[in-house]
């Protein structure tokens, strides 16, 4: 049989992927408090083998170091501790970094005029601290010349949840109530509720929604022919496969006329109605109590049309009075209800912190977080430095119910056992 190299020195050449030079000095001896749970430096194995998911190099040199010390004198002790951790689930990263960014793409299909990034991303930041305080988020966060927003999210979040907060802060948050133009040929409603332009309905809405359709694959803006009436799609559908059936015509309102958005709105939640069906409950703000009651007189018998990020969510009947609240339906269509409900969620963060003035996009997390860690991880290069004395231990992991990924690395331990041993592959 080969002559087996020391365990520090097998340990430093795994976790740090150098070649074998030399042997390295022994740490220490492995100590024993009585009778009582075999030590190494006042830490159990248990406390080391914690250590190794710490994700800060020097403290994992150091964990695993001190396992393959305590393993010369207890190895059964340090066998099974690791054994525990690769039956567990891989822990919830502690913090999360991620980026959003400045959208030129979209704002250049929303209209907006081209300025620079420095001028734009000091009041996106205000508008990002302001929902990240609505969404009961904490985080470390600055702005960059290039136009990016970088955050440090606190706590522990999964990938999926750390996503989430990404997508709710990059979000517009752009809510629009609009009046619905009726098509005439229906005959529902009042006479002055449909559409009485001089093209007729359906060529307009043909024509119009083939031009939304170009401009949007374009990534150009879109502006009507007719500046009184805008045709808007129903949400659902990606933009290539809308025909005009998919589209709400909708009564632009007049110049000086106000219109009606998220900011009139104090106070935004979601709300479940008697039927079940979820939508959103917008409170009004004290100081917009008398242009609300205005634009439900002069929408009487009309319905409004809940538009969201461009695309229209519902319709809902202009209510007979003004009130001071207003429930809009949010039918989840396809979505499943969990994903409905998280969203209807966010999209009231968003909107209870104003839409953002300039688009912004979000900027893929790295692919390794939240996900399951690979199989050479310091849990699986520790195991393997302890060496035969931890081959029964892999192959119970291997051939177990746990975790997947605590079978890959008890594989990848047994392999790198074999090698280490100079006998080849372990025994299966």
């Amino acid at each position: 049989m080969a002559c087996r190299p020391s365990p520090a020195l097998l340990l430093r050449s795994l976790l740090l992927a150098l070649p074998v030079l030399g042997a390295l000095p022994v740490l220490g001896l492995a100590t024993a408090c009585g009778k009582g749970t075999p030590k190494y430096e006042r830490r159990t194995a248990d406390e080391w083998a914690d250590l190794l998911w710490s994700g800060h190099d020097e403290t994992v040199m150091k964990a695993s170091e001190s396992l393959v010390t305590l393993a010369d004198t207890h190895p059964a002790v340090v066998v099974a501790a690791l054994e525990r951790q690769l039956l567990r689930p891989a822990p919830t990263p502690e913090g999360v970094a991620f980026t959003i960014a400045l959208d030129p793409v979209e704002a250049k299909r929303l209209g907006l005029a081209d300025r620079p990034a420095t001028d734009v991303i000091g009041v996106q930041l205000r508008h990002v601290r302001a929902r990240l305080e609505v969404g009961g988020d904490k985080a470390s966060i600055r702005g960059t010349s290039d136009g990016r927003i970088e955050l440090m999210l606190e706590g522990t979040h999964t990938r999926d949840e750390a996503e989430r907060v990404q997508r709710r802060l990059a979000a517009r948050g752009a809510f629009d109530l609009r009046v619905v133009a009726a098509d005439p040929s229906t005959g529902a409603g009042p006479a002055s509720a449909a559409y009485d332009g001089p093209v007729p309905y359906a060529t307009l809405l043909e024509t119009e929604a083939r031009r939304y359709v170009e401009a949007a694959l374009a990534g150009a803006p879109y502006r009507p022919q007719d500046a009184r009436h805008l045709p808007a799609p129903r949400s659902g559908k990606p933009v290539g496969e809308l025909v005009a059936g998919d589209f709400v015509l909708l009564r632009e309102p007049a110049p000086g006329t106000a219109v009606v958005d998220e900011s009139w709105f104090s106070a935004i939640r979601p709300e479940t109605a008697a039927d079940g069906t979820l939508g959103l409950r917008l409170e009004l703000r004290i100081e917009k109590a008398a242009a609300w009651a205005a634009f439900v007189k002069a929408g009487a018998g009309r319905r409004f049309a809940a538009v969201v990020e461009g695309r229209v969510r519902s319709e809902l009947p202009v209510p007979e009075t003004a009130g001071t609240s207003l429930w809009v339906p949010m039918p989840r269509g396809e979505v499943p209800a969990a994903a409905h409900a998280e969203a209807l969620a966010d999209l009231a963060v968003s909107m209870s912190s104003g839409r953002l003035p300039w688009p912004m996009t979000t900027q893929p997390l790295p692919k390794e977080y939240g996900r399951d860690p690979p199989p050479g991880n310091p849990i699986a290069k520790t195991i393997a430095v302890v060496g035969a004395p931890a081959i029964p231990a892999l192959e119970r992991v291997r051939d177990g119910q746990g975790p997947a990924w605590g079978k890959a690395s008890a594989v990848w331990a047994l392999e790198q056992i074999g090698l280490i041993e100079g006998q080849g592959a372990p025994p299966r």
